[in-house]
């Protein structure tokens, strides 16, 4: 399993796309957290303007996510994993663990020089369901990526949510609340009108990584390679 996990790790950093979603929450947290608060007539102050660029951001462990499990399709290497890991299950495993890591550095990078240039005190409890919040959908998409067989689906179809299209659907219908971007967002703007709580809010994004899960899963092990 650890050799899985360096296999996974490497192709993960051999990849353009993945590593510059990785680094780039660094940069743009910070940047956009400070850009926020600006004595502008729409400013903020540090500690919403830091959750909110944690929010905006949340694309990017999208993009890792579908990057892990998705450069298997766009890159046709799937057979030749497979030759190098024969237990599927240990594939998948191994990509699951190295999005966890992964996703968990960039977001404490991208939390900790955020509070370092801006100041404000941040709850842990906040803290940890910010970051249970990019981590739930990094794998999310991981699974999409893997149960479509596909880099595309995770990325047309949750990075359009996180921007704002999930508000959009939320205006014509509450049961948007339900889609995996919006149950959490309370955690990074506060309560709102027909919006789920962060701890329910967390337990419909689990919901949603455990049935594309086993979806992935399924594919994985039971579906020839193409």
């Amino acid at each position: 399993m650890t050799q899985t996990i360096r296999s996974e790790l490497r192709k993960l950093l051999a990849n353009a796309l993945g590593v510059a979603a990785v680094v780039a929450p660094v940069v743009a947290v910070p940047l956009l957290a400070g850009l926020l608060t600006r004595p502008t007539a729409g400013a903020v102050d540090a500690h919403n303007a830091v959750l909110r660029a944690l929010q905006l951001t949340q694309m990017f462990p999208v993009i890792v996510g579908g990057s892990v499990s998705g450069q298997e399709y766009t890159e046709s290497a799937l057979r030749t994993s497979l030759l190098a890991v024969p237990r599927r299950a240990y594939l998948f495993w191994g990509k699951t663990v190295v999005v966890i890591v992964i996703v968990g550095i960039s977001y404490l990078a991208s939390l900790g020089i955020a509070l370092l240039m801006l100041g404000p005190d941040l709850a842990s409890g906040t803290a940890l369901a910010a970051g249970a919040s990019w981590l739930g959908l990094a794998i999310l998409a991981e699974f999409l990526a893997m149960a479509c067989r596909s880099l595309v689906v995770p990325l047309a179809t949750l990075v359009p949510l996180i921007l704002g299209l999930s508000m959009i659907i939320h205006s014509f219908t509450p049961l948007a609340r339900f889609l995996p971007d919006l149950a959490t967002i309370t955690v990074f703007l506060g309560p709102g009108p027909q919006l789920l709580a962060p701890a329910p809010g967390g337990l419909v994004l689990l919901a949603w990584a455990i049935a594309s899960g086993i979806a992935a899963f399924t594919v994985l092990v039971r579906s020839d390679v193409r």
